[in-house]
């Protein structure tokens, strides 16, 4: 559409996730998870929850990137957060 958030008039403006800040986000929601999740799921709740300004695939790449996170290949990535122990190795 090529239009900015700017040129929307919001009831309530929304959160919007772009490149330097979806990898806290995505921190932030799988924080009190103990399960590995997909990408995909993250990818869905973050949409539904705030406006997205990144593709999924640059999600995936700025994911891989964050070394906040650990990971596990089953039939798809799936990710979950690293313990502070963990962090404080790196």
């Amino acid at each position: 559409m090529n239009k900015s958030e700017h040129d929307f008039k919001w009831i309530n403006k929304p959160i919007i996730l772009r490149r330097d800040n979806i990898c806290d986000y995505a921190f932030d929601e799988l924080k009190d998870k103990r399960r590995y999740v997909s990408f995909r799921d993250i990818f869905t709740d973050l949409q539904i929850n705030y406006y997205s300004l990144v593709s999924f695939e640059e999600f995936e790449f700025l994911i891989q990137a964050d070394k906040r996170l650990k990971f596990r290949i089953e039939d798809e990535i799936k990710v979950k957060v690293k313990t502070k122990k963990e962090l404080e190795k790196l």
